[in-house]
């Protein structure tokens, strides 16, 4: 059989061992299964390497990607494959902290990973708690990435790496990825790769969830537990959000985030738009020892609608996570 040296002379291959460090909801064809596919994992690279090197040229902007990350005509130079799984699932969602919620029928503790997970589990009126109805990979669970690069130059290698390391530091992977669930510690084998955090942010807004000088991120928690970081996250974005005005009133809480269903409350707002607010959970090792930090990225875009109450509320959220950030003075 001829073997054709073609295919391989401008072909680069990228190893990364990956560790889960909260409870990934994801699956395949079938939604009761849970699986992480190739296609997960370059679907978050593509949506970090628009919020990197996006613009507001659509057009020209579609015409990059598909240079890198193909489209229908074009193939992409970017392969990607998950190998050496090491998984172990389950359903339900234990530990976390609570918050206590007062109402005309009392006072009720309730969890703050139901919050986050709304949608992913529903109310046992038997039992009186939250089920889940979808499984999720565990934290602790490993896997390897591996990344195939054909025909890149060191500009679309350099462009890949930095949006894996915006996965590393501020994304997830699956259902409810922004509320903090599904993320992983990325660890390159080839030690001359350096996933780095940016937090120098420039550029001006754009028409879609992307980097600009409006950027912020709020550094919340910092335990040897991730319940604990991802509690910690959850309750303050919580607080936040219920802090842009007062009890009872919706007319901000919508420019956060959409549909907005409220129980008991004569409101229901269905129309959509995903919150520019990205919870995450990363792992840090200090002489030997696993530390978790919780953050909350802010990626504003030109809002589609009402902007002056687009950027109060947002405005007035971030004020309140400031007061929260422990690192307002620097790491």
């Amino acid at each position: 059989m001829e073997f054709y040296i073609e295919r391989y002379k401008k072909r680069e291959e990228l190893v990364f061992d990956c560790e889960v460090i909260t409870p990934m909801f994801l699956s395949g064809a079938d939604p009761k299964n849970v699986e992480l596919r190739a296609a997960s994992i370059k679907g978050a690279l593509r949506f970090w390497w628009r919020a990197l090197y996006g613009e507001n040229d659509i057009a020209n902007m579609r015409k990059k990607e598909a240079e890198l990350f193909g489209n229908t005509e074009k193939k992409s130079k970017v392969k990607i494959s998950i190998k050496n799984e090491q998984f172990n699932f389950t359903t339900g969602l234990s530990g976390g902290k609570t918050y206590l919620v007062e109402s005309s029928r009392g006072r009720f503790n309730l969890k703050i990973f139901d919050y986050l997970a709304f949608g992913l589990c529903d109310y046992d009126k038997n039992l009186r708690v939250n089920k889940y109805i979808r499984s999720h990979i565990i934290p602790g669970s490993r896997f390897s990435l591996v990344i195939e690069l054909h025909n890149c130059t060191q500009t679309e290698k350099d462009q890949i790496i930095n949006s894996l390391s915006c996965l590393h530091y501020y994304g997830g992977i699956g259902s409810r990825s922004r509320n903090g669930f599904g993320s992983i510690s990325i660890t390159p084998n080839d030690n001359t790769i350096n996933l780095t955090q940016s937090n120098n942010f420039t550029g001006e807004l754009k028409n879609y969830t992307s980097f600009s000088s409006n950027s912020r991120i709020f550094e919340i928690a910092n335990t040897s537990k991730w319940e604990d970081a991802l509690s910690d996250i959850g309750l303050a974005y919580r607080e936040a959000r219920l802090s842009i005005e007062r009890k009872h009133s919706f007319a901000l809480r919508p420019y956060i985030a959409k549909p907005l269903i409220v129980k008991n409350e004569n409101i229901k707002i269905t129309d959509r738009h995903a919150k520019p607010y990205f919870l995450h959970v990363r792992k840090e090792l200090k002489n030997g020892k696993a530390n978790f930090i919780g953050s909350i990225l802010f990626l504003p875009y030109l809002y589609n609608g009402d902007r002056k109450n687009y950027q109060d509320a947002c405005n007035k959220l971030n004020v309140y996570l400031e007061k929260k950030n422990i690192f307002q003075g620097g790491r």
